[in-house]
């Protein structure tokens, strides 16, 4: 029998592209469905497009019929999402219609708040209407397995995932000052300024710098908040993905103290590359970061955690050669590489429910 995968999404995304690029490499047929190569949001933010060698792209263009005549009758469908996520809503009414299958690719939901609290109804709802041609979820943020049997999912049907990435490809460049880097929008869901005010109170004699790679509405205001605060701060700007790489492998920590995040891609970059990470229980990656041993997870309504534990990082030092390169081998589970075999036997091996997540499996 024919392996064959379709991935249905609304741009070429380089958290998933990786993986669908590792599979062809496992014999199996890999097609990528999109409304458009890249937004300009996204060329903004310095995200750039990955080679497609070995994968068949369509262009979703209300063509869903034609484009599926190309589909063997025993292919795998992954849609991303199942709500707001523009034709990717049209492509789960057609599944349905036509009695074909499929699995979801959904981030961690933002539940704070009436609104949170409204999106459970609310999925409930869609998940109703389509339950008989859902095979699955590939549940991305270590709260959605919870969450997604709150409304009604089987555990069964539900297998945590992620954002599989690039293995360590940059070597990491000495500084003498301890350098913590955020990386992402500055805007209020990130809490940038959490970053600051908790820098602000750290009394040490150890140098030591924040590096903030990513631009927002919220620029003006922090340049203005440091003023007064006096940090030493390297203003970075949007930047291609593989400068960014190099930034957080360059660093002593990064901080990812959102309010809310699917999952926090630029966390799992920073264990690839063996640098520690601090980022709220609100970020879906809060369990990877944790099962790290390195850096901590804090409460993300709690700002004296943070400060803690950006000051136990000063206090411990920068990591030696040797502590890096253990935290490497560890993000080696991360990797599009693991990411395709575990993806593999998710959707094709015997007994799939028994393979634990590759950032779970004990080391």
């Amino acid at each position: 029998m024919i392996k064959e995968i379709w991935f249905w999404q609304l741009i070429i995304s380089p958290h998933m592209v990786k993986v669908a690029k590792e599979l062809t490499k496992l014999g199996i047929k890999v097609h990528y469905v999109i409304q458009q190569q890249m937004t300009e949001e996204r060329k903004t933010l310095g995200w750039t497009l990955d080679s497609l060698e070995g994968i068949d792209l369509h262009y979703y263009k209300n063509n869903l019929s034609e484009i599926l005549s190309n589909s063997d009758e025993n292919a795998i469908h992954i849609i991303q999402g199942l709500r707001g996520n523009g034709y990717i809503y049209e492509v789960a009414k057609y599944f349905k219609v036509n009695n074909i299958k499929f699995w979801v690719i959904l981030e961690t939901v933002n539940t704070i708040g009436f609104k949170g609290y409204l999106k459970k109804f609310l999925y409930m709802t869609i998940y109703s209407k389509f339950k008989r041609n859902i095979t699955g979820f590939l549940s991305i943020g270590y709260t959605s397995p919870q969450w997604l049997q709150s409304i009604g999912v089987d555990k069964n049907r539900i297998f945590p995932f992620t954002y599989f990435l690039d293995p360590s490809v940059v070597e990491d460049e000495v500084s003498d000052n301890f350098i913590f880097i955020f990386v992402g929008n500055l805007i209020e869901r990130k809490r940038p300024h959490l970053i600051l005010e908790s820098l602000s109170k750290i009394n040490s004699n150890v140098g030591f710098e924040l590096w903030i790679v990513g631009d927002g509405v919220l620029r003006d205001h922090l340049m203005t908040l440091n003023k007064k605060l006096n940090i030493n701060i390297k203003w970075l700007g949007n930047q291609p993905i593989d400068n960014v790489r190099q930034f957080i492998a360059n660093a002593d920590c990064l901080i990812l103290p959102s309010f809310y995040d699917g999952w926090g891609a630029v966390a799992s970059e920073a264990i690839i590359e063996g640098t520690p990470v601090i980022c709220s229980n609100s970020c879906g990656v809060a369990e990877v970061v944790a099962l790290s041993n390195e850096g901590g997870v804090f409460n993300f309504k709690n700002e004296d955690e943070l400060y803690f534990l950006i000051n136990k990082q000063i206090e411990n030092g920068k990591f030696s050669t040797k502590q890096r390169q253990k935290l490497k081998k560890s993000g080696e589970c991360l990797t599009a590489e693991k990411g395709a075999l575990y993806l593999s036997e998710i959707l094709f091996g015997k007994s799939p429910i028994n393979n634990l997540a590759p950032w779970k499996v004990q080391k």
